[in-house]
């Protein structure tokens, strides 16, 4: 999977390339004729693709795939480390909750632990569609929708009984400090 992400011209076989390409066509083009079958209640015999059509449609679909995979990928690589919290925001109040009270640590194995004011939460994680879910031991799992993951700063919405939060943490990494005094001076 992660070949893919690193694009065609990384690839150690373009015929490999051109399987999956041509397998995923076939599925993309079957999923949408049944799609719009069910959906116009029309008969899948009386709907015809051209084939070149049937290979823009899939290329589409690939694209997209890859999109939001790679993503994934990448925040995936940047949310390890530890974190610490430098804006909480209640949208509702407009107030700051977060007076350097929270900070958050993610490790490679997709283990999480986490200090908010004096409760530590350990558990597990993990990250699909632009969506960070966590799973407190002993608790139900948590989405938050990711704003903003980089190397350096991580931003999400949370919603709490209904209420929208913003959260903004950055990484707490002696390199990554002098590196923007650094570049401040």
């Amino acid at each position: 999977n992660s070949w893919i992400c690193s694009g065609i011209s990384d690839c150690t076989s373009l015929s490999l390339f051109r399987l999956f390409v041509a397998k995923t066509s076939f599925i993309a083009i079957i999923l949408i004729k049944n799609s719009l079958s069910l959906f116009f209640k029309l008969s899948i015999s009386k709907i015809k693709f051209k084939p070149k059509t049937m290979k823009k449609l899939s290329l589409i679909v690939l694209l997209a795939l890859l999109t939001v995979s790679c993503a994934d990928l990448k925040y995936a690589e940047d949310i390890v480390g530890e974190w610490e919290c430098v804006s909480w925001i209640d949208v509702a109040s407009s107030k700051d909750k977060c007076a350097s009270n929270a900070s958050f640590s993610f490790n490679k194995d997709k283990t999480y632990t986490s200090k908010v004011s004096a409760q530590e939460t350990t558990g597990t994680y993990k990250i699909a569609d632009g969506i960070l879910y966590s799973k407190p031991e002993g608790k139900l799992e948590i989405a938050v929708e990711i704003n903003t993951l980089t190397a350096d700063t991580l931003s999400f919405t949370m919603s709490r009984s209904g209420n929208p939060e913003i959260l903004t943490l950055v990484k707490n990494d002696d390199d990554i400090f002098r590196i923007k005094i650094i570049n401040t001076l």
